[in-house]
């Protein structure tokens, strides 16, 4: 053919020409009336590569960088032993044919890996997998492949995540499934969680007969599912008889301890019908050596090894030579080294950009926290679509896909920055009214990160300062602003001073600070003032200096046209509609980090008074019952040291009062949504996932969460039945977060020991409150922060927050930062 196409070539492509006017490639094209199979019109494909190659465009056109943010590709070098061991096995010359289900030694390796690390063993303490339960693949997504063929008929259910790995929804409706996808949504302090709602109702849809695909460590949000989440899927999944496929691609990459090793495969029933997919790529950075493996019942991996030998044969020999490694930690345990390495490299990636996004404005992270596995960050850009122009809430799916383009787009050309938006990762559903990106940090280094950021921050800023500008009565009347509204630019130019009511008498500091900037008028009664007369007062002011006993709210809010800013003299906000403020361009701000060291000792001396009976003992001695100078029986209390001090909540004030503890000799643990990784490892605390254990085990419980709808009546009968009866609780964070009346049945009943109590459902705490009769219980009238130098620094804060709005200058402690100009 080659000595044909020399010696006559040119005059076949002159002969070409003349037969068809145009080339002879195109006209052979042009002419053949040969079609493809229909099915593959179902047939989707990763899309991201598609970003890849625009954003490789777009760098060759403009000779600039663009920022790599959008795919999942790692820019870390394999483990060298492993790369060592698989060119050894290249020199050997083991490129020969393997058996389609991979190399013995290892499918040996794999099981015993998967046995040790997913916590799987027999009943006589053996590893559950052996080698007849591992296939491997060259890469992971033949396992889906192969595992859909294997365990599904055409009309087949198939739930399966969405947003996703976008694989997924392309080989259900390939092989003729239907898709029925399941969705994650945010919680009440708006963090992201599976939507359990959507998951039980598509379990119960048609068709009948259905299949599982479970992503943990989820691809694109980063989400880890609680152990209850677990518990919940796996019973739905045994009881209608389910196959199901767990992809755990990401397993490794995790980046808190107690997230490490979970899989759903430990559940009751779930050994016997679940498919593990693991893959080599994102643990040990060997993306492009094409190396997985499916882990489950043998029948099934028999089924997807013949698929096997149908499709591709085996998997590259030597490459499986080399893997064999990366599982073997008594032989090669700096193989391990290194991938540990790599994840807290990835975590510092992590933590700078969650920081970075922060700063952009119309960009925020879900609830503000990062994700907990995977290398990427989804980033709730709704406002940034608003800023745009470009519209959000229901819509259809068709309309959603062209607009998150369209945002990707201009963007990417706005600012070299490529990343996937939630269209990348399956057909956005009608239903969805957020937006959403993901931004991946496994390619690109910090420096990059943080101009890539920097560039985006600033294209980003300068939008919003546009859109505030065109922003006028006419934009907000009308439907588009009403739709969307956008943050009325700052009133500065009053003609005037800025008037400001100040709720409540307060030390003299802030009005030093704000000096003759602004008029103050100060509510001079020891009351807070009625909500007839806040909302007069208020009606006129252009800022407000509140308390956390004023509501700010819709009401107030649309009542006073005029009001610009609110400072509160408190960390809590909850009196405050934050939602409200931000949609009327109203910012807020508080006052943080200057109370916790003042909280702390509160704290203390409460659980103090009420281990030691200080206020019993104190009554003794004015009683006159102190007739015998000193009795070893008198009034004995409970030590601190030597005992179990259960925190509800390490934020700023439970992880300082954790340190206090430790030091007395206290033993801490703590339960929170979001672990503290920092005084886990210098071992300060130990962290428990379940409340009611922790309740179990502590002598002592101090409380200190903020309040929200799943917090309210977080200690009620049936929790204060868990705890020991010794057990002495300490709130000084909100008060309904105790149920008030179960508390004093628990003390009046001697179900707990003691109370002490700095905050109230009811404040001040009404004269018949049954709490008043116990005798065990200590009670302060709200004074958590009530010292001096504290309320002092408060004032400051609040003054400083207050000028600096009415300057043009940041406020430094904004609690809505959507609306900062």
């Amino acid at each position: 053919h080659r000595q044909c196409m020399k010696k006559y070539g040119a005059l076949v492509w002159s002969l070409g020409k003349v037969r068809f006017g145009r080339s002879w490639r195109e006209g052979i094209g042009a002419t053949m009336s040969l079609k493809l199979s229909s099915r593959l019109e179902r047939l989707g494909t990763e899309t991201a590569y598609a970003v890849s190659a625009e954003a490789k465009a777009l760098a060759k056109s403009s000779g600039r960088k663009v920022y790599g943010m959008h795919i999942g590709d790692e820019n870390f070098e394999t483990a060298p032993e492993v790369t060592e061991v698989a060119k050894a096995a290249l020199d050997a010359g083991r490129t020969t044919y393997t058996p389609a289900a991979g190399i013995p030694e290892l499918r040996e390796a794999i099981a015993e890996h998967m046995s040790q690390e997913r916590g799987v063993r027999t009943a006589e303490g053996k590893p559950f997998y052996r080698a007849d339960n591992v296939v491997v693949q060259p890469g992971g997504k033949p396992v889906i492949m192969k595992f859909l063929l294997s365990v599904m008929e055409p009309g087949d259910g198939v739930l399966y995540p969405s947003p996703g790995y976008p694989i997924y929804e392309s080989l259900i409706r390939f092989y003729g499934g239907v898709p029925l996808p399941y969705t994650y949504t945010t919680a009440g302090d708006g963090t992201l969680c599976l939507d359990m709602a959507v998951v039980r109702r598509q379990m119960d849809a048609a068709p009948a007969r259905k299949v599982l695909i479970w992503n943990d460590m989820h691809n694109p949000t980063g989400y880890v599912a609680s152990a209850a989440e677990h518990e919940e899927i796996a019973a739905m999944a045994v009881a209608r008889d389910m196959w199901v496929l767990s992809d755990e691609a990401y397993f490794h990459v995790v980046y808190e301890k107690e997230d490490f090793g979970r899989s759903i495969v430990t559940q009751e029933g779930m050994r016997e019908r679940t498919v593990i997919l693991m893959t080599m790529s994102k643990t040990w950075a060997m993306t492009g050596w094409r190396l997985g493996a499916a882990v489950g019942p043998a029948h099934v991996i028999e089924a997807i090894a013949k698929l096997a030998t149908n499709d591709e044969g085996c998997t590259c020999h030597f490459t499986q030579v080399g893997a064999v490694v990366a599982f073997q930690d008594a032989d090669h345990p700096r193989t391990h080294a290194h991938s540990d390495k790599i994840v807290a490299e990835l975590r510092r990636r992590r933590d700078r950009m969650l920081e970075l996004v922060a700063q952009v404005p119309g960009f925020m992270t879900p609830g503000g926290r990062p994700p907990r596995s995977t290398f990427y960050m989804w980033v709730d850009v709704t406002e940034a679509f608003r800023l745009l122009g470009l519209p959000t809430g229901p819509a259809d799916p068709g309309s959603i896909g062209r607009d998150y383009e369209t945002f990707r787009q201009q963007i990417l050309r706005e600012t070299h920055v490529a990343f996937c938006t939630r269209a990348h990762f399956g057909q956005a559903l009608p239903d969805e009214d957020r937006r959403y990106v993901r931004l991946a940090f496994s390619g690109i280094d910090i420096p990059d990160i943080e101009e890539g950021m920097a560039a985006l921050g600033g294209y980003m800023t300068r939008v919003r300062n546009e859109a505030e500008a065109k922003a006028g009565p006419a934009a907000a009347a009308s439907p588009a602003a009403a739709a969307h509204p956008v943050a009325h630019p700052r009133r500065l130019n009053l003609g005037r001073k800025p008037r400001v009511f100040c709720t409540r008498q307060m030390p003299k500091d802030a009005f030093e600070i704000l000096g003759g900037l602004v008029e103050v008028e100060m509510w001079e009664d020891y009351d807070a003032p009625p909500r007839d007369v806040l909302l007069e007062k208020a009606r006129n002011c252009d800022g407000l200096i509140s308390l956390l006993t004023d509501k700010i709210d819709e009401e107030l809010l649309s009542a006073c046209p005029q009001l610009q800013v609110v400072t509160q003299l408190a960390v809590g906000y909850n009196n405050i509609d934050v939602g409200a403020c931000t949609r009327h361009g109203v910012r807020v701000s508080n006052t943080p980090g200057v109370l916790t060291d003042t909280v702390v000792e509160t704290t203390l001396t409460l659980l103090l008074a009420c281990s030691r009976r200080v206020v019993e003992a104190d009554k003794y001695v004015r009683r006159g019952d102190w007739k015998v100078s000193w009795h070893p029986l008198m009034l004995l209390g409970t030590d601190m040291h030597d005992r179990t001090l259960g925190i509800v909540g390490l934020g700023r004030i439970g992880g300082k009062l954790a340190r206090v503890a430790k030091a007395i000799g206290a033993r801490i643990v703590y339960y929170d949504a979001w672990p503290n990784a920092a005084l886990e490892e210098d071992g300060t605390v130990e962290r428990m996932t379940d409340l009611d254990e922790l309740c179990r085990q502590s002598d002592f419980i101090s409380i200190h969460v903020n309040l929200t709808p799943e917090t309210t009546h977080l200690f009620d009968e049936n929790r204060f039945a868990k705890c020991k009866p010794n057990c002495i609780l300490v709130n000084t964070a909100r008060g309904p977060v105790v149920d008030q009346r179960a508390l004093a049945r628990a003390l009046k009943n001697k179900t707990i020991a003691a109370a002490g109590l700095d905050v109230f459902e009811q404040e001040p705490i009404s004269l018949d409150d049954e709490l008043l009769q116990c005798d065990n219980v200590v009670l302060m009238p709200h004074l958590g922060s009530a010292s001096l130098g504290t309320r002092s620094a408060m004032s400051r804060l609040v003054g400083e927050n207050m000028r600096a709005y009415w300057e043009g200058k940041p406020m430094n402690q904004l609690v809505n930062p959507d609306v900062e100009d």
